[in-house]
């Protein structure tokens, strides 16, 4: 039975109205060198728009924004620390705001933060302290994959980490924890399963200004095919932050400190150690590169050195997942007899992210 002509003209109506609600409640933004753009503005991060267009995620500079159209209702902070629900429409001179049929006109630098009309409350700005509120500022990233090991041992396996990092203006509080299981060569030259190496990182940074901190950090490492049942890590020092900003974070560190390991093959050593050491994050948009070195050496013999450097790159897929290659590279200068000085780890992963 075919519908009739007036139920058609009502559906088309319906979907043609649905279609025009759509395109009048889409937000616009609109830069200095004439690009207009549709989607949703997420937040506002430093002087710096993040405006999701075409599911990619734009980091804009408010200086290159000349105008910008909300039709609904936004939550909106003002520089001065006004808050509201507001719409937003482009004027002569910069943003319209329409608060409770008011205008005010303001300039796209002097909005601080944005969030949903219906709580207000979550753009009160958050009075930060040493490790507080402790509740904020967290991200968690998983990793799960394919490892490929060379050196001391060659075999396949599989790798897990967790990280968790607590970064504010104050401090910065840093929890790794990695586990590798892997196939490795046994006596007959067949893969045999083995549990190879288990990670763990604790590091806290407590920042004396906008560059300086001062931190204490451990790591905690079992490394079969190195000999090591338990290699204990305990250094404190100062470090300086050379970048800090939406798409870069480098900082070198100085430290002293004690390292202990106890070897599979009996016996133990304890040594005063002195660390330089080294980070970067990157953030190119399309992935992200993260690199750390660490070179320390023994304060009595500086020619007896570990060195272990970390490169990984993930790429984001979809809701949080993403690809994940990376590289694990430690070379010991006086290692135990039989044991090779160099090992390399290569991981590829599937990550998540979570939080800041």
């Amino acid at each position: 039975m075919k519908p009739s002509p007036l139920k058609l003209a009502t559906g088309t109506l319906a979907v043609l109205l649905s279609l025009t609600h759509a395109a009048t409640t889409q937000q616009t933004i609109a830069l200095q060198n004439g690009d207009r753009l549709s989607g949703t503005l997420k937040e506002i991060s430093g002087d710096r728009w993040v405006f999701s267009f075409g599911g990619v995620a734009l980091r804009i500079p408010n200086t290159t924004i000349v105008g910008f159209t909300s039709p609904d209702p936004i939550g909106v902070r003002l520089a001065d620390g006004a808050i509201d629900a507001t719409t937003i429409a482009t004027v002569t001179g910069g943003l319209q705001l329409t608060i409770a049929g008011a205008t005010r006109t303001v300039t796209p630098d002097q909005i601080a933060a944005v969030g949903a009309p219906d709580d207000l409350a979550a753009l009160i700005p958050v009075q930060i302290g040493f490790l507080s509120p402790i509740g904020k500022f967290w991200a968690l990233n998983l990793g799960f994959g394919y490892s490929d090991k060379s050196g001391n041992s060659s075999s396949r396996g599989l790798r897990g980490t967790i990280d968790i990092e607590r970064r504010t203006s104050h401090d910065r509080l840093t929890l790794g924890l990695g586990i590798i299981r892997e196939s490795t060569e046994g006596t007959s030259g067949e893969l045999e399963p083995n549990v190879s190496k288990y990670i763990g990182l604790l590091r806290l940074d407590v920042f004396a200004g906008p560059r300086f901190f001062v931190f204490g950090a451990t790591r905690q490492e079992r490394d079969r095919f190195q000999d090591i049942a338990l290699r204990s890590t305990y250094e404190g020092g100062l470090g300086y932050q050379v970048i800090d900003n939406d798409n870069t974070d480098l900082n070198v560190s100085v430290a002293l400190g004690v390292r202990r390991e106890d070897f599979l093959s009996l016996g133990a050593e304890t040594s005063s150690i002195g660390t330089l050491g080294s980070q970067l994050r990157n953030d190119f948009g399309f992935a992200a590169l993260l690199f750390r070195a660490d070179y320390s050496p023994k304060l009595t013999a500086l020619d007896d050195f570990r060195f272990v450097s970390e490169a990984t790159i993930t790429a984001p897929l979809i809701a949080g997942l993403g690809f994940r290659i990376g590289g694990l590279f430690e070379h010991s200068s006086r290692p135990q007899p039989g044991i090779r000085k160099d090992d390399l780890l290569i991981t590829t992963l599937l990550s998540y992210s979570l939080g800041r």
